[in-house]
């Protein structure tokens, strides 16, 4: 299986940037603490700055891990050794003009005191970019990914991706959307948008995966103010393999819309689609559902939906809410998965929920800036995952439910994220590789990461992250359970400058591939 794969050397950056790029946002794990509202924090955080609608932050990272088991072995195979990481980082913003959106980037160059691989390059992208390409018409749509995530949901997991671990591979991912958009006669409004993915790993190309989408839309009203409608037909092809197997779904699909109050709105909605999820000819049949909006406040939204497919029904439930000091989101969703970063279909992350506590910046693109300002303050990772990612190229049926709640006090913050999700194979993987999915036909994942943060002082914030991941399949022995604790001190020892201290204990608990780790862990980082 492919969580015994070795790894290979660690290629050249600029082999290891090319080609690449879909869109994989990752995960962020909040634990903020507040000695004054949220918002304020981040107008604070940017003093300074006000006006500038671009911004360059070139940021230098030092990191320093000692650990008992800094391979991750088990029993003879456990190693002892350090781990010296430097970080050069970007951060790009751009809040005006014709270019809207943000790059961070970070290269993580990693030294190992013992191991098959002494050195490895390690890449970290998040970005988002819309152009307006021809003013209040054409815009191009951009986002990029590179990020680490297992090769096997079975495997050895680790919520640190520094250290060395056969089932860990970088995927890059990056979706280009050019769109058009306007209204005819006045009356009726429309969009045309093309949107062109791929996702690459590392270590196997046979998990490379190219999407190419097309969807027109049309919305207007009806005699009845009230009452609206809507058209869409849309197009999705995904390739496997660099072209070894494929899957294609097509709809055309139309909607009503009725507004019950200015708060209550109810659809419904019917249609064709046509797709070989089944693994077999292309199949064909009618779509229905409808769903309820209820946006009863500027602080509280839930909605509702669910809709009758030829895998079976889909349905997306959600609910947010939030006040001055807390902030809640709950949402269960079921939907297809067509290959590769299972799971996907209804994650949620943290930093969605910071950005709910955000909400009184309007600007999409500034509250994200407050947000990650307001992170780094307190001296949190930011790239912290629920759950784990695993390559596959099966089509799968997910079904996710996932919680989330912080709440903010005066020097104490209290941050929780629960997740489930249950992914049933609907067709073998398209690219005749073996995935997870070949090991057992159903995927279950459970896992939670909890937060505590105290502010010791203005400058310096103690905090506590606890988490676990349960992965389990059809049988016994697919079962592995991932824990960690970790305690971590962070301060601003200068305008520019902050230190962080941390002690950690992780461990799996599995047939196959248990461990137990222990590591102290320090660094210095530098925004210029």
């Amino acid at each position: 299986m492919r969580a015994a794969m070795p790894r290979r050397p660690a290629r050249p950056l600029t082999a290891r940037l090319a080609g690449r790029v879909p869109v994989v946002l990752a995960m962020v794990a909040v634990g903020a603490t507040a000695q004054t509202a949220p918002e304020q924090q981040a107008v604070d955080a940017n003093a300074g700055a006000p006006g500038r609608a671009f911004t360059i932050t070139p940021t230098f990272t030092a990191t320093q891990t000692i650990s008992d088991n800094a391979n991750l072995g088990t029993g003879d195979d456990k190693k002892s050794g350090s781990v010296t990481e430097l970080s050069p980082g970007i951060h790009v913003r751009s809040t005006g003009g014709r270019f809207v959106g943000f790059v961070d980037y970070e290269l993580d160059g990693l030294v190992y005191s013992q191991g098959s691989s002494k050195t490895e390059l390690l890449n970290s992208l998040n970005a988002a970019v819309l152009t307006e390409a021809i003013e209040n018409w054409a815009y191009v749509d951009f986002k990029a990914s590179i990020a680490q995530q297992s090769m096997s949901a079975f495997g050895t997991q680790s919520f640190d991706p520094t250290l060395q671990n056969g089932n860990r591979t970088e995927v890059a991912s990056y979706s280009l959307s050019p769109y058009v958009q306007g209204r005819l006669g006045g009356l009726v409004d429309y969009s045309v948008r093309l949107t062109h993915a791929i996702s690459r790993s590392d270590d196997s190309a046979g998990f490379n995966t190219t999407t190419n989408a097309v969807d027109a839309s049309l919305a207007g009203g009806t005699a009845l103010s009230l009452l609206d409608w809507s058209a869409d037909v849309s197009r999705i092809l995904t390739q496997y393999a660099d072209g070894n197997g494929e899957t294609q779904d097509t709809q055309a699909v139309l909607g009503l819309n009725y507004k019950v109050t200015p708060e209550l709105k109810l659809s419904v909605n019917g249609g064709h689609e046509s797709d070989n999820f089944n693994g077999s000819s292309i199949r064909s049949g009618a779509i229905y559902g409808g769903g309820v909006d209820w946006h009863p406040s500027e602080i509280s939204h839930a909605s509702a939906s669910i809709e009758h497919r030829l895998f079976g029904n889909s349905y997306a439930i959600s609910f947010e809410h939030r006040t001055p000091r807390t902030a809640w989101v709950v949402s269960d969703t079921r939907d297809v998965v067509t290959g590769n970063n299972q799971p996907s279909v209804g994650s949620q992350s943290a930093g969605a929920l910071a950005s709910l506590l955000f909400a009184s910046i309007t600007d999409p693109v500034q509250r994200a800036q407050a947000v990650a300002s307001y992170l780094r303050q307190q001296g949190l990772d930011p790239n912290s995952t629920i759950n784990f990612l695993y390559l596959s190229n099966s089509v799968s049926l997910q079904q996710n439910a996932f919680l989330s709640f912080t709440w903010m006090g005066v020097r104490d913050t209290v941050t929780l994220l629960a997740n489930r999700s249950e992914s049933t194979l609907l067709a073998s993987n398209a690219s005749g590789l073996p995935d997870s999915f070949n090991q057992s036909d159903v995927i279950r994942q459970v896992g939670f990461t909890l937060v505590g943060s105290h502010k010791l002082t203005p400058q310096s914030t103690l905090d506590l992250t606890v988490q676990q991941m349960r992965t389990t399949g059809q049988t016994a022995d697919l079962a592995t359970t991932v824990r960690s604790a970790f305690l971590n001190w962070s301060s601003q020892i200068g305008k520019h400058t902050f230190v962080t201290l941390g002690a950690r204990h992780a461990e799996q608990q599995s047939t196959t591939v248990p461990y137990y780790e222990t590591a102290v862990i320090g660094s210095l980082r530098f925004d210029f």
